[in-house]
């Protein structure tokens, strides 16, 4: 049916609205008669239209004739004591009262139905008293008191096109009216309190088009809920306390997706915490319009914005409400800054307005809040005290009166009555002294309201004091050389003047004083030791004195000694004797501690005769190591190294290694060729093995070898090879008896050694036989470069046989031979 059909639906019931009545001075019923002898079976149970025949009064379910169930008492604790479900009959259900008893079940449980009323009806302990579930449509809840539920005064789930009107409900555990996923629900003109939220809108959709408008709410922990919800309208509505006996928490919450929702017009009043929150996934929605009065008092900001693009303006902060003066147009000159931290940042009301913006129905004076002194101040002669204006909401015209307390607020005292000032000069000087002092501001406006305030914690009227600067370096038993720093904590004096010092020395334990420094405002003073001579009774005095002339001093608390100027030795860590030492290496030691914090450098020699001379290597150095690259140093083995340390006043100190080292030479051993051994017939493929070349500085050897069959003219077989053998193939050169292998080595830094082996003889060269039908020939093979023509002739019945045998012998190859028949 929709919303105009709900209107619609109302118009045939013939209902008029009746008049509404704010309950805040007035009190509920807690208890009401029930019906005496009603039996639990007599409840109300309705699964089809054909069943509302059975417990109505009149009516046919039609429009303008609807079923009326009326003028019921029930009581039952095992159920709902009206259930209906899946109808569609108009209906009506009025003058009821229903009483769940334990707080278990509904009052009145709708499921599935359409075009029902629920007017004039009181219901209390229930689990809700009013549920509405899965596809409720065009309900209309109006001029009924729902109170004391275990969950829920009015509870609406997964419905829509509801009316929720006129209703007074309180002192539910959760909350007042709670509807979800239910669009097009409207919250008009209710009644509100003591719940733990008030009204709740929760994940409506993205286009709820769902009202709350001109309700009353009251004393809940969430005045109204905004959550998951969209394009949702709040207007209107009076979010207030008379008191904060029992205030609501929070105003108005929008959280949790909480987006596009419109909020105008509405007057949240003396919250707990915030009047307005606004959480940081809630996004676009805008505020305008709105009275924001007295909430969050004791904490802060009266809204907080931690959302995107929320529009906050053209709202009344009674915190927030002068300067306007350019130009005077009810604006502020100034934006009014929330806590948060929306973006835009700072979130702000850019527009705030200095006069309400909506008809606040009650009359308050603002708190005349006052600035300083507010808590922990330490006031000397005279005090500004400060204020914040107030306003009447009535318009009246408001004076002040200032008051101080001198014992956190036990006994009050006037200082001026009915000023129309913002601050007051308060003289101190014949007041006692004393750290329990408030002030207390009260705005009285001209019809007799009062509103006050105090400073938030006590402060200080203080007498002319100043501490003694303490002594904390040195001040006794030290052993001082050198440079140090004079250190002592600055004397306070308690009407803030200025203070300077003068710093003196004594070294007879104080008979006799002598001046460092005067008229010095720091507290610290670097006094160079070595102006006066050593000894053990010296003392420090510092005299602090403020620019009115008091003076306070303190002294070392015990005598201390200034000693000798000690330069410690460089110890010399590598090399410090017994090491074999290559090309190069760095030389380690330790730093040398200058007792007086000079600067230290070092110079490094060597000695390659166990120390009779020496020879210097660097100086200045500045560092604890040094590189020698050892390469042009004759090697020997009584090297040592000595580090002298030098402080930049020419005091040294010095260490040699503790014993000598050595620089040796860099040298490589001949191999020695193990096979083959003098006189060896080699065949094929053998193994060629030697024994290693020896590198003393451990580099990497590599080898190559090579042969001659006369012991001079040496033919490379391989380079570059890093073992100890090598597999040559002897076929590929020519048999011979007169043969020698050379093997050469050498190191990364070029040095070389080599070795030939004794001689020995290849014989590879096999025989060539030829077959005839006359037998088998023999052939060996001729001399190198020579040709041989062979020619056999037999007689009759032999077969003649020319073979002609073109030897060409090239590097000790015979020819391949063959025959014919």
């Amino acid at each position: 049916m929709g919303a105009c059909g709900l209107f619609v639906l109302l118009m045939a019931l013939g209902l008029a609205q009746m008049a509404y009545v704010s309950p805040l001075y007035g009190e509920h019923p807690s208890q009401f008669s029930v019906k005496s002898g009603f039996s639990l079976s007599e409840v109300i149970t309705i699964l089809s239209n054909a069943d509302f025949s059975t417990y109505a009064s009149s009516g046919n379910g039609q429009p303008g004739t609807p079923w009326i169930i009326k003028d019921y008492v029930l009581s039952n604790a095992l159920g709902e004591i009206i259930n209906i479900e899946g109808t569609t009959d108009y209906f009506v259900i009025e003058n009821c009262i229903l009483d769940g008893v334990n707080e278990q079940f509904e009052s009145i449980f709708l499921y599935n139905v359409q075009n029902g009323e629920i007017r004039n009806c009181t219901m209390k302990n229930n689990r809700h008293c009013i549920f509405l579930r899965n596809g409720c449509q065009d309900i209309y809840i109006h001029n009924n008191t729902v109170f004391a539920s275990d969950q829920s005064g009015v509870r609406i789930l997964d419905s829509q096109d509801i009316i929720v009107e006129n209703n007074i409900v309180y002192d539910h555990q959760y909350n007042g009216i709670w509807f979800r996923n239910s669009p097009r629900t409207y919250a008009w003109n209710n009644t509100v309190y003591d719940c733990e939220t008030g009204i709740w809108a929760f994940e409506c959709g993205s286009n709820a088009d769902c009202e709350i408008i001109d309700n009353t709410v009251y004393g809940c922990d969430n005045a109204i809920y905004v959550n998951a919800t969209t394009h949702t309208t709040i207007h209107g509505n009076y979010i207030f306390d008379v008191s904060l006996a029992d205030p609501n928490l929070t105003g108005i919450s929008l959280v949790n997706g909480a987006l596009n929702n419109t909020i105008t017009n509405n007057t949240v009043f003396q919250s707990e915490y915030h009047g307005l929150i606004v959480d940081s996934t809630s996004h676009n929605n805008t505020i305008l319009h709105n009275s924001f009065v007295k909430n969050n008092v004791a904490y802060g900001k009266q809204a907080i914005d931690n959302g995107t693009d929320n529009i906050i303006d053209y709202n009344f902060w009674d915190d927030w409400t002068v300067p306007d003066e350019a130009p005077a147009d009810g604006i502020v000159d100034l934006p009014y800054i929330l806590d948060g931290t929306g973006t835009p940042y700072p979130p702000s009301d850019a527009h705030a307005l200095t006069t309400t913006a909506t008809e606040i129905p009650f009359h308050f004076v603002g708190v005349p809040k006052v600035i300083y002194p507010n808590g922990g101040e330490l006031i000397n002669d005279t005090a500004t005290i400060i204020w914040k204006d107030s306003q009447d909401s009535q318009g009246h015209s408001i004076n002040f009166t200032v008051y101080y307390s001198p014992n956190n607020g036990a006994d009050w005292y006037e200082l001026i009555e009915n000023t129309t000032e913002t601050s007051y000069v308060w003289d101190t000087e014949l007041v006692a002294k004393g750290d329990e002092y408030l002030v207390k501001v009260v705005a009285r406006c001209s019809a007799g309201l009062e509103a006050e305030d105090t400073s938030d914690g006590t402060f200080t009227l203080q007498a002319h004091t100043m501490t003694n600067p303490i002594i904390s370096y040195p001040n006794g038993g030290e052993s001082i050389t050198g440079t140090i720093d004079i250190l002592w904590s600055p004397a306070i004096d308690s009407w803030q003047h200025d203070v300077t010092y003068t710093v003196f020395y004594s070294d007879d334990a104080g008979f006799y004083w002598y001046e460092l420094v005067t008229d010095y405002s720091e507290t610290s003073y670097a006094w160079d030791t070595s102006t006066v001579s050593e000894g053990d009774s010296y003392l420090i005095k510092v005299l602090a004195e403020c620019s009115e002339g008091t003076l306070m001093e303190d002294n070392s608390d015990a005598v201390f000694s200034i000693g000798q100027h000690v330069l410690s030795l460089p110890t010399v860590i590598y090399p410090n004797g017994g090491e074999l030492i290559n090309d190069s290496l760095t030389i380690l030691w330790t730093e040398a501690t200058d007792s007086y914090a000079h600067s230290v450098t070092y110079a490094i020699s060597y000695s390659f005769d166990a120390g009779s001379n020496w020879i210097e290597l660097s100086s200045g150095e500045t560092g604890t190591s040094y590189l020698w690259d050892t390469a042009i140093i004759p090697k020997g083995s009584n090297f040592l190294i000595k580090v002298i340390a030098e402080c930049s006043e020419g005091l040294l100190s010095e260490d040699i290694s503790d014993g000598a080292f050595t620089l040796q030479a860099h040298t490589l051993s001949a191999p020695n060729i193990a096979y083959p051994t003098s006189g060896a017939m080699l065949t094929g493929t053998l193994e060629v093995t030697w024994t290693a070349a020896i590198d003393s500085w451990g580099h990497v050897v590599t080898y190559s070898l090579y042969y001659a069959t006369d012991s001079a003219t040496w033919i490379e077989i391989e380079s570059g090879i890093t073992g100890t053998s090598y597999n040559w193939d002897t076929t590929t050169v020519n048999d011979g008896p007169t043969y020698s292998l050379k093997l050469t080595c050498s190191c990364s830094d070029s040095l070389e050694a080599e070795c030939i082996s004794q001689t020995f003889s290849i014989g590879n060269e096999a025989t060539t036989t030829i077959t005839t039908t006359t037998g088998t020939t023999t052939v060996e093979p001729p001399p190198d470069g020579t040709m041989m023509l062979i020619a056999a002739f037999g007689g009759v019945g032999v077969v003649v046989v020319v073979i002609i045998i073109i030897i060409i012998q090239r590097k000790g190859v015979a020819p391949s031979g063959g025959g014919g028949s």
